[in-house]
């Protein structure tokens, strides 16, 4: 069984780091070293301009979402080739905005089209048969009336096509519609109307109250800077198991697909202090990133519809990063899961950890400088490598055994 998909050239020299675990003054009794990554095996010649989504298919290749330039490709690393899957339009086979990308059974690949539904909430569900030909493709309400929750976030799919994804419960602020901070794990099916199960919560990254307005068809928001607070990370299995890594003391416990809990794990860390330094290091880090997405964002609004969003320093900043960067956390095919730990935008270098399918700590990887790790394969992990021009060239990593 493989896992889930999710909703994100020069080859360097090949080579493999082995995992080196020892003794220490640890709270555990065995503590995990932090290795680098091993060098990638392949880098793609071509560039990307910003994934917004990746997963393997059983061939080895990747589909890959380019949510800046409204593309979806699928990357052969053996052959060095990119080829374009569909294309621009609103028939089978074509997308307007491409924001995410799901692998159900048998290498049939489903594109989330946020700006094909037709508004009112919704997203259109564009499918490819496993030969790579148009599938059938329909709308998907995202906005559930009956509780004021919409769905949002990445995306998994389970093995027998169900889906699973984050929805959050809107509430109405001084200035229109707000989000909670806390999201709902749910599980439903790929239909119109689906209907949403929830298994879990998790708690989202939320510093304080934003300030929005709207003046006719344009919208203004001033949020404060939502990260360096406690929050949690999931994911799901092709079973129907999700795995939810709580912030608050670094713990992971499993659901099952009745939503049980099992007992939660505690995760040994290191505690990085938040510096001054730290703070205009984050600002000017995520105001980046926001300034990226607001490409796709801009794309799947209404035709008239402006959107303007700043992001102000929060009320307060934190002593010390917390264990987790939020929300999302990659699963393998071996049962373990992959989730980031919150490192220094200052020092510009991933760290990794994956855990086990009983909670222990199994592996700690970091990254190189300005390398993204995009999505977890069999055997094998997916980066990107950002050039002076900020264009992202994708590798292929191969895990030691």
């Amino acid at each position: 069984m493989r896992r889930p998909s999710a909703l994100r050239h020069s080859p360097w020299l090949a080579a493999t780091a082995l995992l080196v675990a020892c003794a220490g003054a640890s709270d555990a009794p065995d503590a995990v070293t932090l290795v680098d990554l091993p060098a990638p095996a392949a880098e793609l010649a071509e560039p990307f301009t910003a994934i917004a989504g990746a997963t393997e298919l059983s061939t080895g290749e990747l589909v890959v979402v380019d949510g800046s330039d409204a593309e979806v490709s699928v990357v052969d690393f053996a052959a060095g080739s990119r080829a374009v899957l569909g294309k621009r339009g609103a028939g089978p086979g074509e997308y307007t905005a491409p924001a995410g990308v799901l692998r159900l059974a048998g290498d049939t690949i489903v594109v989330l089209d946020i700006a094909g539904g037709g508004g009112g909430g919704s997203a259109r569900i564009v499918r490819f048969n496993p030969d790579r030909t148009p599938g059938a493709t329909g709308n998907m309400m995202l906005f559930n009336m009956l509780d004021t929750s919409v769905v949002q976030g990445t995306m998994f799919a389970g093995a027998g096509g169900e889906v699973y994804s984050t929805a959050v419960k809107l509430r109405v602020g001084p200035s229109g519609p707000m989000p909670s901070d806390t999201m709902h794990v749910v599980r439903f099916a790929l239909s119109a109307t689906p209907t949403f199960t929830t298994l879990g919560h998790i708690r989202t990254p939320q510093t304080g109250e934003r300030e929005q307005r709207i003046e006719g068809s344009a919208i203004t928001i001033k949020a404060p800077f939502p990260g360096l607070v406690t929050a949690d990370a999931w994911t799901a299995f092709p079973d129907g198991r999700v795995a939810i890594i709580r912030g608050e003391g670094y713990t992971v416990e499993f659901l099952s697909p009745d939503g049980t809990a099992s007992p939660p794990v505690a995760i040994p860390y290191d505690r990085i202090p938040v510096t001054a330094a730290d703070q205009e290091a984050e600002l000017a880090s995520t105001r980046q990133q926001l300034a990226d997405a607001m490409v796709m964002i801009r794309r799947s609004l209404p035709p008239g519809v402006t959107l303007d969003i700043e992001v102000v320093p929060p009320p307060a900043w934190p002593t010390e990063y917390p264990p987790v960067t939020a929300i999302v956390a990659y699963p393998d095919k071996a049962g373990n899961v992959w989730v980031r730990r919150a490192t220094q935008a200052l020092v510009d270098r991933e760290q990794w950890d994956v855990i086990g399918p009983t909670g222990a700590l199994v592996a700690r990887w970091r990254l190189p400088q300005a390398v993204r790790l995009v999505a977890v394969g069999d055997g094998a992990v997916y980066t990107t490598r950002a050039d002076e021009d900020d264009l992202r060239y994708l590798q292929r990593v191969v895990l030691p055994r």
